[in-house]
């Protein structure tokens, strides 16, 4: 007889599909990461803190998505599902920003 080792098959799934479509994000994050040095392009613009914080944060992705990843797997394991769910959103923090970024400039 087969042993299930799975907590909560629904959390198992979920985490496992929004994890593999966020890395699955790194792919086009690499082109972003290197078109944001064009912020700088201005005189000045590597002083100005809102440049500063804009391309930081650019670069930050992989590491909210790391942490995303690590967090969510140990709520599931202590059976903390809903903070699993939480955790496991932690990169939509960048990708809901340039989603509708990206939709306001195609529908303007």
């Amino acid at each position: 007889m087969e042993e299930n080792n799975l907590k909560n098959k629904k959390a198992f799934i979920i985490l496992l599909s929004s994890q593999l479509l966020f890395l699955l994000l790194l792919l086009p994050w690499f082109l972003f990461a290197g078109l944001s040095v064009m912020m700088f392009d201005t005189p000045g613009s590597e002083r100005d803190v809102t440049t500063l914080t804009i391309f930081f944060t650019i670069l930050a992705y992989p590491l909210g998505v790391a942490v995303s990843i690590l967090t969510s797997w140990i709520a599931y394991a202590r059976s903390r599902y809903k903070a699993a769910y939480w955790c496991a959103g932690i990169p939509l923090f960048w990708v809901i920003p340039i989603a509708l970024f990206w939709g306001y400039a195609l529908l303007s």
